[in-house]
């Protein structure tokens, strides 16, 4: 936390506001001496709330407002704000900013602010406790302050500790509480004393009560009265209201009749409206017409001018079309003469490219007779010479199919023969093999059967595993709640333990006495407790006797009067407060009188305070005393019965704590159980109980445990032998089935190549056939090729007579 701003105004030797801004690291402020360095640290503790006027150097505390000078007036304020950054949230607020604000006027009167909200100076106090700042805090530390600190007793060094370890605050709400339990407790005294008072003004209030009885009656008849002549009104009214709804309802229909007349005038001036606006429409119609025609008259005056204008245009483009048609005139007649001379010319050529042309043709069609000859001739003996190569070749390569297919013969019938040799192997193989993959099946199946038994008995373990594995975690999960509840139980009583020794809740001036007593400091004094600490009651009557005993709780029994007075000055003496003492030997019981049984037999009754109460012998007289003449009843109903049937003569206090007092007075509300010292007696005694039974139920379910751990051990040794046996036959499945796959495989190998082997034997055979009828049909193909040859032969010498010829 740092400080980041300080705004002054009006305090000390700061007329006019200053500002002051503390940025990270050390901030100095330097100067010479009277110039009001040490106003500026007076302003911070003045705003933390320090109300010594002696500590801020002044008389009062109107002295650190500004008084003024010679040349300058005195101000009617002074205020200090003080701007603290709270990013890390060590002040409670929920601020990053805390902005602290102080004002005091002329008049006395003070202001204070948390971030421009109005509050305490209580609030400030709280809000800075245990932060360091404050104005008791060692954040400030004035000229001198150190030797005064390190000169102090060792008693008032403690508040600088307990400032820095944080328990100040707490240490200041304990001091505020007991201050004021002890106000509490000094009311309760004179409200003690008031009850006496009004005890004796019971006769009296009797009396007084009868009259307010009889007044009430009276009233309530009053109110019945009253209640008639209501009724009655209320039945003129209701006669005057007839009357009223009579006249409405006749001037309704009058209003229905003149609003029908009201319409029809309404429609027949919308009719007249409705005309006007066709009338408006149709002059309307009239005057856009109008205007229409007078656009349409303008529109043709512009068009007779335009055409006039076009007219004139028109005879300038005709003259000068007209001279353009001279002047061509005069070109065409020059280029007709040129155009005829030409053609003369053309005519001249044209005769001589003609004659040129008929000799031409001529020798072209001469020329081309005799190449037709000569190609024809030529083509012949071309043609023939082609056909002697190619019966030439046809018979030669006839030749050597023959050869081929003589040769491809031998070769298929070896074949043929091969073939059916490994038909017969094949065949053989296959037997074997089909004996051998039976074989194989059966043992497959009986793998099979037998890993099926085992996985079985597998899978049964494995759930006998899961269930006392469930079973375990149950356990074990039971375990750790009933040991977490020891562990609670455990603390909880350790808690109420220290609370006891430490007699928490107690008075300080009882628990000062009980603490001396404790450590042996009283061996003069017979002291035998506190009263909370020597009885015992039951817990459906702890409420009950705690509220009828009261402050009574915490009065610290003693042997006999002597004692109670050592005890007492022993209290003067160390100024621990005031505290009640019950001396064994002088306190007497008082036990309620009850010869018939009236008020145990009355409805509701549960026992008398003092039968509820278990305690030594010893100390029989003082219960009596406190709870002989208290009746704990049910309920506050049943109480309040009890208390008016026999005259508020004793207290009665409900099961819920609802106490009616002696005179008739009742008290009653919600009762914090917490901070009960029967109870927490009560409860560690419970809670002894309860830690001894849970310790036992622990023991047997860690027995339990363990049984249930060696149970999973065992069948998770048997899983394990029955997987391992159970994997070893997977493993000869796998490989049976693996072998008989081979077979199998191998088995489909040999019908196919026995399938393969009869298709390659019949088209052997169809090879065969086919290559004798080919090797016939070539032979005749040589015959005739060979006179084919011969007949070409003599024709290609009479085609090389003819072409020498042409």
């Amino acid at each position: 936390m740092y400080l980041t701003g300080l705004d002054i105004q009006g305090f000390k030797s700061f007329p006019d506001k200053v500002s002051l801004h503390f940025c990270e690291g050390i901030t100095a402020i330097v100067g010479p001496n009277g110039s009001g360095k040490s106003n500026i640290a007076d302003a911070v503790s003045w705003v933390l709330g320090e109300q010594s006027a002696k500590s801020l150097r002044g008389a009062n505390m109107q002295d650190v407002i500004f008084a003024g000078t010679e040349k300058r007036k005195s101000v009617g304020y002074a205020c200090v704000s003080m701007t603290l950054d709270n990013s890390s949230s060590i002040l409670p607020v929920a601020y990053a900013e805390v902005t602290v604000t102080r004002k005091l006027y002329r008049s006395g009167e003070s202001e204070y602010f948390i971030n421009k909200t109005s509050c305490r100076l209580k609030d400030i106090h709280e809000l800075f406790m245990d932060t360091g700042l404050g104005k008791d805090g060692y954040s400030i530390i004035g000229q001198g302050r150190i030797a005064e600190i390190l000169s102090n007793r060792s008693e008032d060094r403690r508040t600088f500790f307990e400032e820095a370890t944080g328990i100040t605050k707490y240490k200041f709400r304990k001091i505020e509480a007991e201050r004021k339990l002890e106000q509490t407790r000094q009311n309760m005294l004179r409200i003690t004393d008031i009850i006496a008072e009004l005890e004796v003004q019971i006769e009296p209030l009797g009396e007084q009560s009868e009259k307010a009885k009889q007044y009430l009656l009276m009233k309530e008849q009053l109110k019945i009265l009253e209640i008639n002549v209501c009724l009655e009104a209320i039945e003129r009214l209701k006669k005057g209201m007839d009357e009223v709804e009579a006249n409405y309802e006749t001037a309704r229909t009058q209003l229905t009749a003149d609003q029908e007349t009201l319409d029809a005038m309404e429609t027949r001036l919308e009719q007249y409206y409705e005309l006007v606006r066709k009338k408006t429409v149709e002059i309307e119609t009239v005057q856009n017409l109008l205007h229409s025609t007078d656009g349409e008259i303008e529109r043709l005056k512009n068009d007779i001018h335009l055409i006039e204008n076009n007219k004139q245009n028109a005879v300038q483009l005709v003259q000068k079309i007209e001279s353009e048609i001279e002047a061509i005139a005069l070109k065409m007649d020059s280029l007709t003469f040129e155009g005829e001379k030409a053609t003369q010319d053309i005519l001249a050529i044209q005769q001589k490219q003609a004659s040129l042309a008929e000799q031409t043709t001529t020798l072209e069609t001469e020329h081309a007779t005799v190449q037709a000859t000569i190609d024809a001739l030529s083509e012949g003996v071309e043609h023939i010479k082609q056909a002697i190569a190619t019966n030439n070749s046809s018979v030669t390569l006839n030749r050597e199919k023959i050869n081929s297919l003589h040769a491809l013969r031998e070769n298929i019938t070896g074949r043929h023969t091969t073939v059916q040799k490994e038909k017969v192997e094949r065949n053989d193989a296959a037997t074997a093999l089909a004996a051998e993959l039976q074989k194989l099946a059966r043992q497959v199946t009986m793998a099979k059967e037998d890993t099926a038994k085992h996985t079985l008995r597998f899978d049964m373990h494995r759930e006998s595993l899961q269930n006392k594995k469930n079973e375990r975690a149950m356990l074990e999960a039971f375990v750790q709640k009933l040991t977490a509840s020891q562990k609670e139980k455990q603390s909880k009583r350790n808690w109420l333990l220290e609370l006891e020794k430490d007699f928490e809740g107690y008075n300080k001036s009882v628990k000062n006495v009980l603490r001396e007593w404790q450590d042996g400091e009283l061996a003069n004094i017979r002291l035998h407790g506190v009263l909370s600490q020597l009885i015992h009651v039951s817990e459906k009557y702890v409420t009950a006797v705690e509220i009828a005993l009261g402050a009574a709780m915490q009065n610290i029994v003693v042997q006999d009067e002597q004692d109670a007075k050592l005890a007492i000055a022993l209290l003067k003496k160390k100024q621990w407060g005031r505290a009640t003492f019950l001396p064994v030997s002088s306190v007497k019981g008082n036990v309620l009188d009850d010869p018939r049984g009236e008020i145990a037999s009355t409805l509701g009754f549960v026992g008398v305070g003092s039968t509820l109460v278990k305690c030594d012998d010893k100390f029989k007289g003082i219960i009596d005393n406190l709870l002989g003449r208290t009746v704990v009843v049910d309920t506050i109903e049943h109480g309040v019965l009890m208390a008016k049937r026999f005259n508020y003569r004793f207290r009665i206090v409900t099961l819920e704590g609802e106490l009616l007092n002696v005179g008739g007075s009742m008290t009653g509300g919600s009762v914090n159980k917490t901070n009960s010292f029967l109870s927490r007696a009560n409860e560690i005694e419970q809670l002894t109980q309860e830690i001894e039974t849970v310790k036992a139920s622990l023991t047997e379910q860690a027995k339990l445990l363990d049984d249930k751990t060696r149970e999973v051990g065992y069948v998770e040794s048997e899983i394990a032998q029955n997987e391992k046996l159970l994997r070893t036959y997977e493993a000869r499945i796998v490989g049976l089935e693996s072998d008989y796959r081979h077979l199998s495989n191998s088995l489909q190998e040999l019908h196919d190549a026995k399938a393969q082997l009869t298709q390659e034997e019949e088209k052997i055979l169809l090879n065969i056939d086919q290559m004798a009828q080919e090797a016939e049909r070539l032979a005749t193909e040589i015959e005739k090729s060979e006179a084919e040859t011969q007949a070409l032969t003599v024709s290609i010498d009479t085609e090389n007579v003819q072409l020498r010829q042409a």
